[in-house]
């Protein structure tokens, strides 16, 4: 216990005890009186896209950051942060969502009165047609709006009228395979809930 003598020589020491024991002291010099100004300033930031103005807003959606305005004659991305805006034109067509996958921007759209389905990619500038069989189950009749986009894949509900009743199920649309297809289902009629 030579060891444990050393050690308790070294903890008496008041030299080592100063040296090795110090505490850092704050002193208030000041203080100050903060106040926070609880009014909101709405203010108008313009899209600065040429025929924009005119046309009625059919979906906002938003995807990192950014915003798809999509309207009756297009649609507008735009980078609030940056205040830069990119204009779509595709007259006929619903922006359905936009997703980032890969280091880049993805939409995936339809063109209304028809079941004509197309991607579209931001860096590249390429609309690719899906048609109308191939992009979803046989099963799906219809696709609400709720999307949600993740890692690159966007989920939305689905329901069909096969099986009496509906039947409600999360579908999901991959864009490397440009297809829709079953996720899960979703409980509902009769289903039993766990609380």
């Amino acid at each position: 216990s030579r060891i444990s003598k050393q050690w308790n020589t070294l903890f008496d020491d008041k030299r080592f005890l100063n040296n090795h024991k110090m505490t850092f002291r704050f002193i208030i010099r000041k203080v100050y009186s903060v106040s926070i100004d609880p009014v909101i300033v709405v203010r108008e930031l313009p899209l600065d896209t040429p025929g924009l103005e005119s046309s009625e807003l059919r979906k906002l959606i938003d995807c990192n950051d950014l915003l798809l305005c999509g309207k009756e004659n297009g649609a507008v991305v735009w980078n609030p942060w940056l205040g830069q805006s990119r204009w779509i034109k595709h007259p006929c067509m619903s922006f359905y969502s936009m997703v980032y996958d890969y280091k880049k921007y993805k939409m995936v759209a339809f063109t209304l009165g028809s079941d004509l389905w197309k991607t579209y990619d931001f860096s590249s500038d390429v609309w690719i047609d899906l048609g109308n069989d191939s992009i979803c189950d046989d099963d799906i009749t219809n696709i609400f709006d709720s999307v949600v986009s993740l890692n690159g894949i966007l989920y939305c509900v689905c329901f069909s009228e096969e099986p009496d009743p509906l039947s409600y199920e999360i579908s999901k649309f991959d864009f490397s395979r440009r297809l829709f297809e079953y996720f899960c289902n979703l409980p509902c009629g009769d289903a039993l809930a766990l609380r």
